[in-house]
């Protein structure tokens, strides 16, 4: 069963995420065949048209950004509040089960996103070593200073930080919606936007007191003495935390969600 809850959830939003990331790619080429011909051929129309290209790609990478946080937000509401929410409830299935289908689906988009739009980058510029050469130049350039690093596994925890932090986003804004129009007879919106700026409020406490806790320990002495190379190894370390805490936060928002609709379930 829960695997036919993820299936659902794919055929919901597939044209939606199909439509982004199929647009994207095709906006890089177009940038590419522009950028060749201006390159090629010597007319102030081309290189006007190919600036244009390039600027409309631009604005469409950061609205696609955008959209990854709206669509399953927008989703979250009509499906578990609007149209869709009596007959979301109404399933024989745990509440708890339809969360995590929707928490599995929004990680395939960010990867996707985290595919796509690199690889939309290194259509555009017709550099496919675009981001290793980019990595390169940083790598030699600590390495002039005397540290000498591989960035592999700092991006790699990276992608992972994002993608939690991306997580907790979306749920903090998941979670707000549900306890305001749950628990409120009136100023549902209201309460929803106090609940999101709590949120705020005790995740920046609870990161700046785990900051401190970190800076107390003798933690990144025993790594500096280990490898011999006390900054990427701080930098993963403080990576791999950051993204331990932001998971932990994540499923407790989801089991909170899920108790608030088990308990005070109000249909808009």
């Amino acid at each position: 069963m829960f695997g036919k809850l993820i299936k659902n959830e794919f055929v919901n939003r597939a044209k939606s995420m199909i439509a982004l990331f199929a647009g994207l790619l095709i906006g890089s080429v177009i940038v590419f065949v522009m950028n060749l011909l201006a390159d090629n051929i010597d007319s102030n129309f081309i290189n006007i048209l190919s600036g244009v290209t390039v600027f409309v790609f631009i604005i469409g990478f950061f609205v696609s950004g955008a959209c990854i946080f709206i669509l399953p937000l927008d989703d979250f509401r009509k499906r578990f509040f609007k149209d869709q929410g009596y007959l979301t409830h109404t399933l024989p299935v745990k509440t708890s089960h339809l969360l995590l289908a929707r928490t599995f689906c929004d990680i395939t988009m960010v990867v996707g996103m985290a595919i796509v739009f690199p690889l939309s980058i290194c259509i555009a510029s017709g550099e496919p070593d675009f981001f290793k050469a980019f990595i390169d130049f940083f790598e030699k350039l600590l390495s002039y200073v005397g540290i000498n690093v591989s960035f592999t596994l700092t991006i790699l925890l990276l992608l992972v930080t994002y993608l939690s932090s991306y997580l907790f986003v979306v749920w903090c804004f998941n979670f707000s919606y549900t306890f305001g129009h749950c628990l409120f007879k009136h100023g549902k919106r209201l309460m929803s936007v106090v609940c999101f700026l709590g949120l705020s409020i005790v995740s920046n406490v609870l990161t700046s007191y785990l900051a401190q806790a970190m800076d107390k320990t003798d933690l990144f002495t025993k790594i500096y003495k280990a490898t011999g190379d006390k900054l990427i190894a701080s930098t993963n370390i403080v990576l791999l935390i950051t993204s331990a805490y932001m998971i932990l936060c994540t499923g407790i928002l989801i089991a909170l969600t899920n108790r608030i609709f088990k308990k005070h379930l109000n249909l808009e």
